[in-house]
């Protein structure tokens, strides 16, 4: 596990700070992310065919 975040709310982004250890050991390699949930909200995830609006976005800022 990188990052968590909770509780989820409807057409909300979220930033999750992800362990620093963990991705700076992954740095010169490929990488796969998953999402995963263990609640009951009946999180949504759109793909990226999905319209403007409900497309996920991926954003990654590296910072000292």
């Amino acid at each position: 596990v990188l990052g968590t975040v909770s509780p989820t709310a409807t057409n909300t982004a979220y930033s999750v700070e992800l362990d620093t250890a963990a991705v700076s050991a992954a740095l010169s390699e490929s990488v796969d992310l998953a999402i995963t949930s263990a609640g009951t909200d009946n999180a949504w995830f759109h793909t990226k065919e999905a319209s403007s609006t409900r497309r996920p976005v991926l954003t990654l800022v590296f910072g000292p």
